[in-house]
């Protein structure tokens, strides 16, 4: 037992032992033989203080580091979680307000921009100087790290060192059959990088509640449910506009994809959401043979359905079908209706199937139906960015987003 002057009761006795025979040793000698045992005494008493109070010392910082030890695995058991049910239905526990958080995919990487920029930890992939420049300033130099999409697989190793609290993974939730792989991939994944994974739909429909659900969930509800509704409100706003349009008023369009623009998607792709929402007809008659679409054609079946409006996913398409003899014929060509599908700060249409569709939209209904739309469009796109992202641009900046 250590006393309050942190000597113990054993080296108090040795002690008191000491100085008995010191005495004793005193009184039966000579003044040198004294001298000399009183040193000895001396020492020794010094000796057995310092060693004891090195030992209490010791004791002490022993003592110390275990009740430290014992605070700090406590405070990490005591560490809160929250469970909630995300949107493929599956029961998902992870830290409450988590700091760190990942997107396995392009996709909702634009909704945590919005929500929780100086939480993401990395990139699912490459983004361009240009592309960053429209996006919060806490998201320009966070890594690529990779992820999982489409046939893309993420650096695994390298995302379990980053250490996330959470990973948001968005899917195709339109089918019972698209919602059991969702479930399948997830679990897989979670299992896979050893951390809680949410599922969120991609649907077009459900951007809306994407931006709720993840408010709440992140931490963000206020922030969440505020642009939840402001998304909402931009797409009515389009779908108010094009069911103005008279059936025979209706627009034909097709969606050039890769650099030739012979490669297309089915009507009935999600892939074609945008164009489907805006009440557009699709030219081609082509069906969807995988998920991922893109579905090869040729340019005399081009032709021949001869498109009103024409949309290229890729820059080298919209040059070749503008410039190129083999268009020429084609009516979307002749009437100078051929547009760019908007890639900044990520696409607007398709690949990924992200927030930014809300635009596209506002877009389609703008650039296709100018008669039926009661806003103005230089206006959405700055209030847009100005809401999702903070950042406020110049006139030029809107215009070079989609005059091309």
């Amino acid at each position: 037992m250590i006393t309050r002057n942190g000597i113990s009761k054993k080296a108090a006795a040795v002690f008191s032992a000491i100085c008995m025979a010191s005495v004793s040793v005193l009184g039966g000698c000579g003044g040198t033989a004294q001298a000399t045992a009183a040193a000895a005494s001396t020492t020794a008493i010094q000796t057995t203080v310092q060693t004891t109070e090195t030992t209490a010392a010791a004791a002490t910082a022993a003592a110390e580091a275990k009740t430290a030890s014992e605070s700090v695995k406590e405070s990490s058991s005591a560490k809160k979680t929250v469970t909630i049910t995300d949107m493929a239905g599956r029961t998902v526990t992870y830290p409450e307000n988590p700091q760190k958080v990942f997107s396995s995919s392009p996709a909702s990487e634009a909704w945590l921009c919005a929500l929780i920029p100086g939480k993401m930890i990395g990139w699912a992939n490459k983004m361009s100087k240009e592309q960053l420049s429209y996006y919060p300033k806490e998201v320009a130099d966070i890594p690529l790290v990779g992820g999982w999409y489409g046939y893309t697989e993420g650096n695994t190793e390298g995302i379990i060192t980053m250490a996330p609290d959470v990973v948001i993974t968005a899917s195709n939730l339109t089918s019972d059959e698209n919602t059991k792989k969702a479930i399948q991939d997830a679990d897989e994944l979670s299992k896979k990088l050893g951390t809680p994974v949410i599922v969120v739909s991609y649907d077009l429909k459900d951007v809306p509640d994407v931006m709720r659900d993840l408010g709440k969930w992140l931490g963000e509800e206020a922030r969440g449910k505020e642009l939840g509704d402001y998304l909402q409100a931009e797409l009515d706003k389009a779908a108010e506009s094009v069911a103005k349009v008279p059936a025979d008023k209706i627009v034909s369009y097709y969606y050039a994809e890769d650099a030739s623009g012979l490669m297309t998607e089915s009507a009935d792709s999600f892939h074609s959401a945008v164009f489907q929402f805006c009440n557009m007809k699709c030219a081609n008659d082509v069906k969807m043979s995988s998920f991922m679409g893109r579905e090869q054609v040729s340019l005399e079946q081009v032709i021949n359905w001869n498109p009103q409006y024409i949309f290229a996913f890729d820059p080298n398409a919209l040059n070749t079908i503008r410039t190129g003899a083999g268009w020429s014929g084609i009516q979307a060509v002749k009437d100078n209706h051929v547009y760019y599908c908007v890639s900044n700060p990520q696409n607007w249409f398709d690949r990924s199937p992200n927030p930014l569709r809300v635009l596209g939209c506002l877009y389609v209904a703008s650039t296709c139906y100018p008669d039926y739309v009661s806003f103005k469009l230089d206006t959405e796109i700055t209030e847009f960015f100005q809401k999702m992202y903070q950042v406020s641009l110049t006139t030029d900046q809107v215009h070079a987003l989609y005059q091309k």
